[in-house]
């Protein structure tokens, strides 16, 4: 009787083995999720799995949160693969779960997937983890654990593994005996005592259930996106000029530029500061002439804008929209577009461009490319400071009105159509 139990116990061994999952058909469906930021600079990464054919990846919540672009990558056969995130679809912080989209085209086939275990799994079976810990090098680890804990009250519910996870492996596949997913790798007790014990944890998979609609391209808000604006001059008393922005002194300049050098925004000899978003004002300050010119910058998320500073001038002639003693307003028939002829300027550097309007209607003024310049009425006119011999285009916008102007700024003393 004894002998039969051995041979019991021994049939039942093989049928666990029987069991185990086909890694190798699984690994195709585990991705690496690459994290960029606002520059397209990469920060870091996270892993995941493909949820169907289609392309929707599942990951933690915590790995795209931060993240301004990501992209999916595939081991296919051998060679790894890059795709863009389209949007991020679903997620909940809460539940630190949420899935993606990956962006396909018309040549892109059916994506390999894996298949979602319908219930938990039972205390002290085998599992599998599946991500990439530390370093895209290791990408797609697997470690063999058992299923330590099910934490079934919390909320999501939270299976505890000693399969090892570490740093990287957040959103990988926790796989049973089926080759199905139980759980979503997402954390580790960072303790001494925990790391020993090989203490960590998956989010219960079925929590993907009822994740909150997303549908947008990044988490991150946009304002929250720091600008820079970085300013040279090419004037050769360049250590006179004392430079503030929104009231604040942020410094004089060390060098100056010949006029056919244009430098990169933070280039050494510029003065080059990180700013928030949006309307800024500017004060230039002449030590030598003891004089200041003034005005307003608008600065747009994640980008670097430049801004030449020339030496202090008299102020240039007005330009005075519909004032026809000064300047002509001459309007296209049916086309809403405006141009301004006969201004003169007698600057050699930059020109102070004093707008405003003939009756009390106030306009907004704005430039492709730069954004919100101000407002300007009869009572209040708009002061901006622009370069010489460059070609301006001024959008002005008085409600549903709406009417663009094309300046060229030409040499000293001379006339130009504009």
């Amino acid at each position: 009787m004894k002998k039969l139990f051995s041979i019991f116990l021994f049939i039942q061994s093989l049928s666990v083995i029987a069991q185990s999952p086909n890694i190798d058909i699984i690994d195709d469906a585990v991705v690496l999720v690459k994290i960029y930021d606002y520059k397209g600079g990469y920060v870091g990464h996270g892993s995941g799995f493909i949820l169907d054919s289609t392309g929707t990846v599942v990951t933690n919540y915590h790995v795209v949160k931060d993240a301004f672009s990501l992209k999916i990558t595939m081991d296919v056969n051998g060679i790894k693969v890059d795709y863009d995130v389209e949007k991020i679809l679903t997620g909940s912080e809460y539940k630190d779960l949420a899935t993606l989209k990956i962006k396909t085209n018309s040549t892109t086939n059916k994506f390999p997937f894996v298949k979602l275990a319908r219930a938990l799994p039972v205390k002290g079976s085998d599992c599998w983890a599946i991500g990439t810990p530390a370093d895209p090098i290791y990408m797609n680890t697997v470690s063999k654990g058992v299923v330590s804990n099910i934490v079934s009250s919390s909320s999501p519910i939270i299976i505890q593994t000693n399969a090892e996870i570490t740093h990287g492996s957040s959103g990988g596949a926790l796989i049973n005996n089926n080759g199905e997913v139980i759980g979503i790798t997402s954390s580790g007790d960072g303790s001494e005592d925990g790391a020993r014990a090989s203490i960590n944890f998956a989010i219960y998979v079925g929590e993907l259930k009822n994740l909150q609609t997303i549908n947008k391209k990044t988490l991150v808000d946009e304002s929250s996106i720091p600008s820079e604006i970085s300013f040279y001059t090419t004037f050769k008393y360049s250590a006179s000029i004392r430079l503030y922005v929104d009231n604040i002194y942020i410094g004089s300049f060390t060098q100056y530029f010949q006029n056919e050098i244009k430098p990169k925004c933070g280039q050494e000899g510029t003065i080059t500061r990180l700013l928030y978003p949006g309307e800024h004002t500017y004060s230039i300050f002449y030590t030598n002439e003891n004089k200041w010119l003034n005005g307003t910058i608008t600065l747009t998320p994640g980008n670097c804008q430049l801004f030449k500073v020339g030496s202090y001038q008299s102020p240039a002639q007005k330009v005075l929209l519909n004032d026809e003693n000064k300047s002509e307003l001459i309007k296209e028939k049916n086309s809403g577009k405006s141009s301004i002829t006969n201004l003169s300027t007698n600057s050699t550097e930059t020109v102070k461009l004093i707008i405003f309007t003939k009756k009390n209607k106030t306009y907004k003024v704005s430039a492709p490319g730069i954004g919100y310049c101000g407002m300007c009425s009869k009572k209040a006119p708009l002061t901006l400071i622009v370069d010489k011999n460059t070609s301006y285009k001024l959008v002005f916008e008085a409600g549903r009105n709406i009417q663009w102007i094309n300046l060229r700024i030409g040499s000293a003393d001379k006339y130009h159509q504009l």
